[in-house]
């Protein structure tokens, strides 16, 4: 019997799920022999799903004692995309650190810059500069 291949979307929420809570019943099923095939057939998958699991929960639980030992085993994992992804944390590690250091959250400003951009390519090729100021002044 020949299975149809599951969305890229599927297999990364596989990938990611640290259990079965978050999956369906059908998901279930498939999800524990779909990561041991894949990790029979190329091992740095699982390192790349260790290492990125440990990430997620590190910035999840704002665990930011544990973001230099992350970066040290990512760095040693020998996968070149885990490597590249710590030498570009490690670069902003300050800014790293103390995003998961700190309760304070830009999202507030991120979600203002996303409306100003929304108003402004609504309005782009359309009118002038007065009709933007008056759209943004008059945002609800």
């Amino acid at each position: 019997m020949s299975r149809a291949v599951p969305s890229t979307r599927r297999i990364g929420r596989w990938l990611m799920c640290r259990g079965t809570a978050a999956l369906t019943n059908d998901d279930k099923r498939h999800v524990q022999r779909f990561v041991q095939r894949l990790a029979k057939h190329n091992p740095q998958r699982t390192t790349i799903r260790r290492r990125s699991l440990a990430f997620t929960d590190m910035v999840k639980r704002r665990a930011h004692q544990a973001l230099a030992s992350w970066l040290r085993q990512a760095q040693a994992s020998g996968v070149p995309e885990m490597q590249w992804l710590a030498a570009g944390i490690g670069h902003d590690y300050d800014a790293v650190h103390a995003a998961l250091l700190t309760p304070y959250s830009n999202g507030i400003v991120q979600g203002h810059v996303n409306r100003l951009k929304f108003l402004k390519r609504q309005n782009a090729r359309r009118a002038g500069f007065q009709l933007l100021r008056t759209r943004v002044l008059n945002w609800c």
